[in-house]
């Protein structure tokens, strides 16, 4: 084993600290405690202490984004950021047609003319009958209901005059039954 002996005379001097030729160390500056943004280092041959400031790696974001992840921090840093998927990337135009996947995963119906997106209202279409104006189907959380519109009795009494939908049922007068004889 080798001991080496350091003359105090052979090393360097900093703010009454003696450090040995080829140290490195952070300097401790008054009031904010050491500096850990410079690395001070006694140079072996000149005895010489030189403080460079650390060497920050460069930015992969624009400057302004930058931060100090701490007061501490020597050197800026860019925000994470999260990794999109790709249909986030590219953004969609509102104009844009969605697809039937999209429409149905936002609870929308399956329906014979294509999918109906939630809470839409359409009258079907029969090929051989063409649309059904009377009938109304609503798409509700991933169910249709259909319904065929119906109409009062004041309604189906004007019924050459008024809406062709009305499905008018003969209203009868309900009689009490008749005692058993």
């Amino acid at each position: 084993s080798t001991t080496a002996v350091w003359n105090e005379s052979h090393g360097c001097h900093l703010a009454g600290q003696y450090h040995a030729p080829g140290s490195s160390w952070h300097p401790y500056l008054v009031p904010g405690g050491y500096d850990t943004c410079a690395v001070c280092t006694c140079e072996f041959s000149t005895r010489q202490v030189k403080c460079p400031r650390v060497k920050c790696p460069p930015l992969r974001c624009a400057e302004k984004d930058a931060y100090r992840p701490d007061k501490k921090s020597c050197c800026r840093v860019c925000p994470v950021v999260k990794e999109k998927k790709a249909e986030e990337e590219t953004l969609k135009d509102q104009g844009t047609p969605r697809t039937a996947d999209e429409i149905l995963a936002e609870g929308g119906c399956k329906f014979p003319d294509g999918p109906l997106p939630n809470g839409k209202e359409v009258h079907p279409s029969i090929h051989s009958h063409g649309e059904q104006r009377c009938v109304t189907c609503r798409c509700k959380d991933g169910e249709v209901t259909c319904i065929r519109k119906r109409c009062g009795r004041a309604a189906c009494a004007r019924r050459r005059r008024g809406d062709a939908c009305c499905a008018c049922t003969r209203h009868r007068r309900q009689r009490a039954p008749r005692p058993p004889s």
